[in-house]
């Protein structure tokens, strides 16, 4: 019975609050609140490109950090499993269209790839790339355990919201204690603060599109994103 208490979800979401809020002080950031989401059952089939079955999500555990940027912690949970975490926040600065890092189509393993609207060469998506600099290779893209295996399809995305502001997006698999393997609070704070005041202009110019659809879309709304009218685009079609 004992065994079976310390290792029932509810113990293993409250030790994972303490990683993260160990994370947040040692960043030298304000802790603002948890909070502790029910998927809905409609919304929770979550597919692995590896080609294993899908997982059924079971909760979403929300960290809400710092002011200016506000930044958003968002891990996903099996029944008793935490598998990947995204983050995001808005940040001010001027963008034309968005930019994202995707996992490369050419390679199956781990390999980030900036791409833009026109592609390879999008000037918008080069900007951010110099911006972000070796940040972008923190991102971890492989989470396994046993035969489940998570392979992520991007990275980070910088979504355009209006003319002063982008809604910036990352994600990592979950292989290790904290937010991912060479990746957490500090080291999205800091992606935050590198793309923080660019000017990124392109040919294309586009509003609420993204190249991924993020699982906290959701929490976005809640929190008071106005993603009305968001799209999607496929640019490897």
């Amino acid at each position: 019975m004992l065994m079976q208490l310390f290792s029932s979800p509810e113990r293993k979401r409250e030790k994972f609050e303490k990683t993260v809020r160990k994370e947040v002080q040692s960043a030298g950031l304000p802790f603002v609140r948890t909070d502790i989401h029910r998927i809905d059952s409609e919304d929770s089939d979550a597919p692995l490109p590896s080609g294993a079955s899908p997982v059924q999500l079971t909760h979403l555990q929300q960290f809400v950090i710092a002011e200016e940027p506000r930044m958003h912690i968002c891990a996903f949970w099996t029944e008793g499993e935490r598998l990947m975490s995204e983050m995001f926040a808005v940040v001010q600065l001027q963008a034309s269209s968005t930019a994202v890092l995707a996992r490369d189509p050419a390679v199956n393993w781990s390999r980030g790839l900036w791409l833009g609207e026109t592609g390879r060469k999008d000037p918008v998506a080069q900007t951010v790339s110099s911006a972000v600099g070796p940040l972008a290779e923190k991102v971890e893209w492989n989470w396994e355990k046993g035969i489940r295996k998570v392979g992520l399809l991007w990275g980070i995305q910088l979504v355009v919201l209006d003319p002063q502001r982008g809604l910036l997006c990352a994600q990592t698999a979950d292989i290790s204690s904290g937010l991912g393997y060479n990746c957490g609070v500090e080291w999205f704070s800091s992606l935050c603060e590198s793309v923080r005041g660019i000017e990124a202009t392109g040919p294309v110019k586009s509003n609420k599109r993204f190249c991924f659809v993020p699982r906290s879309m959701g929490i976005m709304a809640r929190e008071g994103i106005d993603l009305t009218g968001a799209t999607k685009m496929d640019l490897f079609g």
